[in-house]
Order: C-alpha cells, then structure tokens, then sequence
C-alpha cells in the first residue's frame, strides 16, 4: 500500500500539538459540543508515527457547509465487538485517551502515515456516541460526509485466512473481464474468452476457492452502513486488507462475474454454498445503486448487520430517490424501534400510494404491544418477496390515514378463504439441493390431495408453475431473463417430479375432481417430451421472442386454444408420466434449464405453506397460514394479502401471499383481456423494472390498463408520458403538480363500487 501522503494539516502544529513537559496521569477524552447551527463535525487528525508506536489522533471542529470544501479520507470498517477496547491518546501528550474497538484500533496503525499526518473522518471517534441527540444530527449529514470525501477508504482487516492469496486470484479475473452495468453483462478484455463466460467455471483450485470465500466473507461486506459509505462515494474507494489494496470497481467486477458463473465440479456442495453465501452481499451492493425504492433497499439489505435496529431505516435514507423525500423522516436515536419502523411504514405508503412495505410483515405474535402490521425490520425476513413487480392491487392508490394509532384502517376485497394447507419443510439454504426441494415439493402436494397423472399443457401443471415459481420465468421477462426457466421448462420439471409421487403412490385422482383447484380450461396444448439444449449452448436472441426450441408452437403459450385433460391423457403422450417410484427419484435426468426450476420453486416456498381455498384456488402464504384465514386484496397492495379474523371484527397480518387467478388486479376490476401479456418490463436507460403489459399480437406495449380504457380521466388529473413507453402512464394533477408513480386516478373507492366490487375496510390490528 502506498505510504506517500496526499492529505494536508488543517490546524497550525501549535493547535494541533499540545505542549506538555513532563509525564501526565492519563484522563478520558471529554468531548466538546458540536454547533449545530454552524453545521459542524469532527476532523480526525491521525498523527505520523511507525507501527510500533502508540496511536496519536487530534480532533478538530469545523463547519462542514457547501462553501467549506475540506479535504479529507472517510473510512468505512466494521466496528466489531466493543469488548476489550483499545486505548488511543488524543494529543501528542499521552494524557488523554480515548476507548475504540479492537477492530478500529488494528486499523489505524496501517491507514498512519510515517511522515505527514493523515485527516480523516471516523464514525465511532467523530461523533460522540454517548450522545444520541449529537448522533441522531450527525447520522442526518454521513450522506454528505461520504459524498464529499476526498476518498473513501474501506478496511477489511489485517491479512489471513489466505487473504494475499485472495487478492492475487481477484486481480487475475480482474484483468480478463469488464461488466456492462445497465445491462448486467459482461465482456472479455483479453484472448481469454473463458473468463466472461457465464457457462464455464473458473479455474481456481480448492485452496483459492477457500480464500476467495473467505475473502468475501470478511464482516465488512455483511455490515449495512457499508450501503451509504460506498454507493454516495464520489470517487472510486479504496478497500485495504493488510497491507494490499484493490480498487472497489475490481471488487464490483470479480463478485459479478463469480456469481455469474457456474460452480465447479470438483467443489464440494458444502463447500459450494459458503462460497455463494459470502459472495451475496458484496454481489448485492455491486448492483445496487442510489435513487432506489424504499422497500427494494429492505430487501436488498435484509441480510445485513447493525449494532442499532433503528439503523435498518436510518441507514437507507440517503439512497431512496431524491423527489420521495425520504429525508423528511425523523431521524432520531430516542425512539423505540418500533416507533421507527411503524413512522417509516406509513411515510412511505402515504408518499407513494402504496403498500409494498406491508409485504414485508410476517407475524410476530412474541412482540407485545407492536401492531401485527408494523413490520419487524430487526431480524432477517425468513421468506423472499412472492412476486417481482407485484400487481395484486393493479394500478389503484391506498389511503392512509392522517393520524394512525395502533390500529391502520386499510380498504380491499375478500377473494377468497383458507380451506386446507400444507407447510414446506425444506432444508436451510446452506444445505439446500435441488433433489429434497422436489421431493418435498411433491408430498405437500399430494397430502393436500393434488392427484396426478400431471400432463405438460394442463390447466393444473400451469396453475402449479405460477403458485409455485410466481411469475419468474423467461419470457415473462422483458428482455427475457435466461436466468430463470422458461415456462415450458418447469412444466417439464414439475410433472417429471410429481408423476414420481403418482407412480410411487398409484394414486391418479379424478380429473373432474380437479376443478377444486382450477376450472378445467387447459391453456397449452400437449406436447411429448422436448429437451431443453444445456444453458451454455443457449443462442439467446437480442429480441423478445424465445429461440429455446423449434418444436415451440407458433402461438403464444399464454393463449392457446386446447384440448381437455381428458383428450391429452388419450394423446399419445404416455411419456410425460414418469415410471418407477419415489425411491428411485432423482434428477439427473434434467437438463439444468428444466433443474433450474426447483430453485425457485425453494426460493417461493421456503418458510411457507401451499393452501386450497374454499372457492377452490391454490396459492402460497405464510407458514402460519390457518383455516379460516382470509385471503384479501387492498387497494395499493402489490400482494395479496392473508389476515387472520380477531374479536370485534378486527384482523391481523399473517403476511402475503400469492393466490392463483389474482395476480393481476382481477380481484378489483376482474380478468385482463385476452390479448394483454403481463411482462416484467426492465428498462436499459433507467435501470429500473416494472410491471407492464404487452399485446400478444404485435408485442406492443400499453402504456394504460386495458380495463379501464372506457373510463374518462378526471378533468384535474392529465396524461405525462413516460420517457421509456413500455411503463404504464404517469398522472400529474394540473392544480398542485403532485405526480402520481405507477398509479391510475381513474380508480377510486366510488368507480369500484359503482362496478359492484364488494369493498369492505380491515382494520388491522
């Protein structure tokens, strides 16, 4: 690392050296009052010494406003264990100390400069932590700190566990490739094509494998602040472990292009999922950025750690997109957690219409005194978001009201009622395989008495892909996400995995009895067995239109005319049902773009359970999902929702859930036309994604909801085109110029009930 200093003294050596002639009994540093009206913070003045000498730092106060520019280094490190701290002396004198934690106390002597001091600005010395109003004020300027900065400096920590070792393999994919961030790509930059491609594993060793785990698996990269202190960087930062150092964009580009690639074959699968686990968060704030939506930074930052529960909220402010006006939440330190969770909920619902943050909540009956409704940010949610570019709710906007206590008044409809449920009892994530996921993927079927043969092109198999997998396949995706199964694939997969269970138990069922969960309306026809090429010998198309097989038929697989069941039973198509039982399931029969499959179906169904509801549709909600629940969908709401009925006509949030045949606002203004494709539509220019509808005919895009199309718009309200067509309308009102984001002012309380949909309001509880 280079030792040659950049930054300058902003004190006289008077100032900054206090003078002492003989030895002083040490005292604990006393901090002196931040002005706040002046805006001021805290400089760190890291003094000049060898590595073996005691660490001497100086603090300065300074005014840090817009005509103030100050040069100087901001540090991001985990702060550790605050057990057996470490002393450092403020002053030249060894008079005054002060306590910091052994993890930032092994990171000063290797940031020190031999000969020059070092300015810099550190959050567990610069701000008085003792004092919560000063760090509730402080916390409210790090944005600006970490912009400003000169530089950002992340420390990982000394060497070990291989560190150097780590260091010289991520140097090496470095050199070789170049990610495309807007497109989420990446290229070759030397003869070595092997190293972009996504379908060839790295060719490391077991022992580098070993350290490039642990490398990622460093805390630095589970802390959450991390999020603001690298994402706000003006520059590019720099990360030291030890006495290396790689730039942040090197490490943004190894973790991208690692995650991308397939494992190898000679890594163990124990081995295998530590090593993905510890790449997750440094992959997740690689493609991150700022300008996001509140709920997406919860989610993205579900995994990470903070010494303050309050911090979940606080830390994120900063990167929600400016004109949210996030910065208007109180911030403040002398709240009860609770309270900060439940102010940010209803901030951000009243601020965008929407209730996103309430498909956050799972049930947390053990919390006396905290309204099911307030989500509990504190701990890792244990499920995933059930749908990207949830639209349960469609386009309609939730009202909030002004003051809410402990009861959120919320409007909706019931489309449905728990009849029966079975829980998933899949394996942890780190010893997750694709094989005991589709087994216990099949007995939850069969016990909630799903009876096979299950045909490719029935009615069921589809109903069974969308609740089990949501709607994350590749051609709901525009442009298509090859990352995910196509449907036609986890069809494939389901039934080559459920008729296992129908072989195993000779149980087939009644096809008539099938119309509990569905009404019989097959929507893909039957075909034999298509093999699906391996991943890497995919010729994906810079167009919409799928390629994976010529076999496809030419219509599309959402709206094509069948025959029944019980015609496709007679097809010819005996192939589809699997022989042998489940003692002798396996899976290596599959090619991975159908193995895929049972991915996702984990991922949807982990900590979950699979209902039927009375009205006779299956769905995905919470494991503690009960007969008897209600499945609901309220206005604003991109899920639908389960509540569990209380005394005095009050309910409680179980959590959401996806219910077959309401994905997609049915619930509130009925199906979509025939020739309206829901697509998940991501936007080059923008980078953001969201739900959109396509015409099935000539793949246009509608920038409104065809159901509302015979609706005038009211006359306050008028069309503002979106710069990307393919996302629905905005509104702007023509008096106050509020702008109204993926909502439609033609959908209210009164235009609902005029179309007869039986709204009611839950109060939650």
């Amino acid at each position: 690392m280079e030792t040659k200093g950049r930054s300058r003294p902003l004190l006289s050596p008077s100032q900054v050296i206090p003078l002492v002639s003989e030895p002083l009994q040490e005292e604990r540093y006393r901090y002196s009052p931040l002005n706040e009206e002046l805006h001021e913070i805290r400089l760190l003045h890291l003094l000049p010494g060898l590595s073996s000498e005691p660490i001497h730092v100086v603090l300065e106060t300074v005014p840090f406003t817009s005509d103030n520019v100050l040069d100087f280094e901001a540090l991001s490190y985990c702060w550790g264990s605050e057990e057996n701290p470490i002393d450092i002396f403020v002053g030249k004198s060894d008079k005054f100390t002060l306590a910091v934690t052994r993890n930032l106390g092994e990171a000063l002597p290797y940031l020190r400069y031999e000969d020059a001091p070092r300015i810099l600005w550190i959050d567990a010395i610069c701000v008085n932590q003792k004092d919560l109003d000063e760090r509730s004020q402080q916390v409210q300027r790090m944005a600006d700190i970490y912009s400003k900065a000169a530089r950002v400096l992340i420390w990982l920590g000394p060497e070990s566990d291989d560190s150097d070792l780590a260091i010289d393999c991520i140097e090496e994919v470095s050199s070789h490739i170049e990610v495309d961030w807007p497109l989420y790509t990446m290229r070759s930059t030397t003869d070595a094509t092997d190293w972009a491609d996504m379908h060839i594993p790295a060719p490391f060793e077991d022992d580098e494998f070993i350290a490039i785990s642990n490398f990622f698996g460093r805390s630095w990269f589970k802390r959450l602040w991390i999020w603001q202190e690298v994402l706000l960087s003006s520059h590019d930062p720099v990360v030291i472990c030890g006495d290396r150092s790689l730039a942040w964009m090197t490490i943004r580009e190894v973790a991208f292009c690692l995650v991308q690639k397939l494992s190898p074959s000679h890594i163990s699968h124990d081995v295998n999922a530590v090593f993905y686990g510890n790449l997750n968060g440094a992959y997740e704030i690689s493609c991150a950025g700022t300008n996001q939506r509140f709920e997406q930074l919860i989610e993205d930052t579900r995994h990470c750690k903070c010494s303050d529960p309050r911090d979940k909220v606080f830390a994120l402010l900063s990167l929600v997109r400016p004109h949210w006006n996030m910065n208007m939440l109180e911030l403040s330190y002398t709240k009860d957690v609770f309270e900060v969770y439940q102010d940010a909920m209803l901030f951000w619902s009243r601020k965008t219409s929407r209730l996103s943050l309430l498909c956050t909540v799972e049930m947390h009956e053990d919390l006396e005194g905290v309204p099911s409704w307030v989500p509990n940010w504190s701990v890792k949610r244990a499920t995933r978001p059930l749908l990207s570019g949830g639209f349960a709710g469609g386009l309609s906007a939730a009202t909030i009201p002004h003051d809410v206590g402990k009861i959120l008044p919320l409007t909706g409809v019931i489309v449905g009622k728990i009849g029966a449920i079975e829980k998933f009892d899949f394996p942890d994530a780190d010893t997750h395989q694709s094989e005991a996921t589709a087994k216990e993927m099949c007995q939850v079927v069969s016990r909630l008495g799903i009876a096979g043969p299950f045909i490719q092109g029935s009615k069921l198999v589809r109903d069974l892909c969308v609740v089990l997998i949501g709607t994350d396949f590749a051609e709901t995706n525009y442009p298509p996400d090859y990352n995910c199964p196509t449907l036609e694939a986890a069809e494939r997969a389901l039934c080559h995995v459920l008729n296992y269970e129908y072989a195993s138990t000779g149980s087939m069922g009644s096809l008539d009895g099938a119309s509990n969960f569905s009404e019989r309306t097959p929507t893909c026809i039957g075909r034999t067995r298509l093999e699906i090429p391996e991943i890497a010998s995919l010729n994906v198309p810079d167009g919409f239109e799928s390629q994976l097989s010529t076999e496809l038929p030419e219509a599309n697989a959402f709206n094509v005319d069948v025959p029944l069941d019980s015609e496709i039973l007679n097809s010819g198509n005996e192939d589809q049902i699997c022989g042998g039982t489940m003692d002798e399931f396996n899976l290596d029969g599959l090619p991975i773009g159908e193995r895929i499959t049972f991915g996702f179906v984990y991922k949807s169904g982990i900590h979950r359970s699979l209902f039927k509801s009375s009205e006779g549709y299956l769905g995905l909600g919470p494991a503690g999902t009960q007969p008897g629940d209600i499945i609901v969908v309220l206005l604003g709401c991109p899920s639908a929702m389960i509540l569990r009925p209380v005394q005095n006509d009050k309910y409680q949030v179980v959590g959401e859930a996806l219910c077959q045949g309401y994905l997609y606002g049915e619930g509130l203004l009925g199906p979509l036309p025939d020739s309206v494709e829901p697509i998940l539509y991501s936007s080059e220019a923008s980078g953001c994604s969201e739900r959109s509808f396509m015409n099935r005919e000539s793949k246009e895009f509608f920038p409104e909801d065809r159901r509302l199309s015979e609706l005038p718009l009211p006359p306050e309200w008028s069309r503002m085109e979106h710069e990307d067509a393919a996302f629905f309308t905005d509104f702007v009102h023509r008096e106050t110029g509020e702008v109204l984001y993926g909502i439609d002012p033609r959908i209210t309380p009164e235009m609902l009930k005029e179309r007869r949909v039986d709204l009611k309001v839950f109060e939650l509880v």
